[in-house]
């Protein structure tokens, strides 16, 4: 059967969508504006040879701030990209979490969620995130 969705995927790592603090994004690696170009990254030892998606978050506050997957489908994991450095650069990844993830930002800086699956995967996901304020 053919797959659309599979059919057009990037072959760049590009922010598909923004998120905001308390926001919600549902999407799937495997969707219109998800990837393929990105197999490891400099934070994690974990296979990432599945497709991503790129979600872009620029810091409204300063501190602590929490972002966590939910509703898998499949294997999939969250990188946390310093953006500000060089775009969607896998050497600026400075955090890793399985499904959940507290990172440090300064106001300004740009964020870039990475959800990638594990030995080829992809599938759909919840992310979500939560500023200093609200934690």
């Amino acid at each position: 059967m053919f797959n659309f969705y599979r059919s057009i995927i990037c072959t760049t790592c590009a922010p598909a969508e923004p998120i905001t603090c308390g926001g919600l994004v549902q999407a799937s690696t495997g969707q219109i504006g998800s990837s393929n170009a990105n197999s490891s990254y400099s934070c994690s030892t974990v296979d990432a040879t599945g497709s991503e998606y790129v979600i872009e978050y620029v810091a409204t506050e300063a501190g602590s701030h929490f972002a966590a997957l939910s509703g898998l489908t499949s294997n999939l994991d969250l990188y946390i990209i310093d953006a500000s450095i060089s775009g969607c650069d896998t050497a600026n990844c400075f955090a890793y979490g399985d499904q959940a993830v507290f990172f440090n930002a300064a106001v300004g800086d740009t964020i870039q969620f990475v959800v990638d699956g594990q030995f080829g995967v992809s599938g759909d996901f919840n992310l979500s995130l939560f500023c200093p304020s609200q934690l």
